[in-house]
């Protein structure tokens, strides 16, 4: 029976573009089904509750931090379930979540290809070039390689690096937590910066 009531609202909710129904009820989102807006915080709380403790405490903060700066969060199923993290204005808030995802300077995301990840589309970096001589090593690696669509370099397969730089959201990241908050504040807009 809930099956089909969730089936049932779905198809009523439905804004669109069938191709990014980012109100999909079939993944038994029961917040959907509210009359009113859900906080965001509370459905990333839902979202990493299966990370270590330590790894929710870090996301968490991130979170509190850009949303603090403001940034605006937005929650969006396509392939994967993500919270972007986007600079917008008041014309750009009425886009859909799909075309605010577009426009996210970064994301936590989990996807059954990369499981829990933090993704950020850096498109600074010879701006503060300096500022990332000083990151750990492994985080300069990542940064330098970059990211964008690899298809069009002649390998056969979407690899999905046109999302951002992957870091794994797990234990690892807490080795250079400081490092990705120096890296995201130099990411901002000069007019967000604190």
């Amino acid at each position: 029976m809930g099956l089909k009531a969730l089936s049932i609202a779905d198809i009523e909710r439905r804004n669109g573009r069938a191709y990014w129904n980012d109100h999909n009820l079939l993944r038994c989102n029961y917040r959907q089904l509210k009359a009113e807006e859900s906080d965001i915080a509370d459905e990333l709380k839902d979202f990493i509750r299966p990370l270590p403790e330590n790894v929710q405490t870090f996301a968490l903060n991130l979170h509190q931090r850009y949303a603090d700066m403001g940034l605006t969060c937005t929650l969006s199923i396509l392939d994967d379930t993500s919270f972007s993290y986007a600079v917008l204005t008041e014309r750009s808030k009425g886009l859909s979540a799909r075309d605010k995802y577009q426009k996210r300077i970064w994301a936590f995301s989990n996807s059954m290809r990369n499981g829990y990840s933090l993704f950020v589309r850096s498109k600074k970096t010879d701006k503060y070039a300096d500022v990332i001589k000083d990151f750990s090593q492994d985080l300069q690696v990542k940064i330098a390689e970059g990211y964008g669509c690899y298809r069009k370099f002649g390998r056969e397969r979407c690899q999905m690096d046109c999302q951002g730089i992957r870091l794994p959201l797990d234990d690892s990241i807490l080795a250079f937590a400081d490092d990705i908050e120096t890296w995201l504040d130099n990411e901002m807009p000069s007019s967000l910066k604190k």
